[in-house]
């Protein structure tokens, strides 16, 4: 079971160490067997083909998410579990940025959004009265999954421990204040336009 395990990582590691040259579609069951030092007789002991793989590696990260997500709630505020939404992505860092990469797999973004929705549901129970109603919560939560969305690969593309704290504070003032007082405040044109949109 322990040299099964292995050779499995040998091939995820494989698969994401060519996704950082070349994108998904051009990657060859060859490449992978080359790049992981095993035969094709062993790659297929494991893998149906390179796409059962691709899902393999996309579906073990998801499942790592799902686990933290439910442990710390990724909308928590709070500084432990902004420290532990911090250390998750740092120590997956690789994974999610290989995989939100251009030449990762389209799917796997869609598939992590999807979880990020779910838990902005979860989180919020909302009760619309009307259309606009429900279209002002379906904006405001993809603008609050997005945000998620972004953090995570951004954490990943910049995983300095001395980011923590600043991280911390952005995203507490961006979720809590909003995106537009955010720009206002950091904005040169000292209000000029007040609250025209252009």
């Amino acid at each position: 079971m322990l040299k099964k395990n292995h050779t499995r990582r040998e091939l995820q590691k494989a698969m994401l160490a060519l996704l950082t040259s070349k994108p998904f579609a051009n990657i060859t069951v060859n490449d992978l067997v080359k790049q992981s030092h095993l035969n094709r007789s062993t790659f297929y002991r494991y893998y149906d083909d390179k796409y059962d793989l691709i899902r393999n590696v996309e579906d073990d990260f998801i499942e790592k998410f799902m686990v933290f997500r439910k442990q710390f709630g990724i909308l928590n505020l709070e500084n432990d579990a902004l420290e532990a939404k911090f250390e998750f992505c740092r120590a997956h860092a690789v994974t999610i940025r290989t995989l939100l990469s251009v030449n990762g797999d389209p799917r796997f973004e869609r598939r992590l959004r999807q979880e990020i929705d779910r838990a902005v549901e979860t989180k919020f129970n909302l009760k619309t009265k009307n259309a606009m109603d429900s279209m002002s919560a379906n904006f405001a939560k993809s603008s609050l999954s997005g945000a998620v969305m972004y953090t995570i690969g951004f954490i990943a593309t910049n995983p300095d421990p001395k980011l923590v704290v600043p991280l911390e504070q952005n995203m507490k003032r961006l979720i809590l204040n909003g995106p537009w007082q955010i720009l206002k405040e950091v904005s040169d044109n000292d209000g000029q336009q007040g609250s025209q949109t252009k």
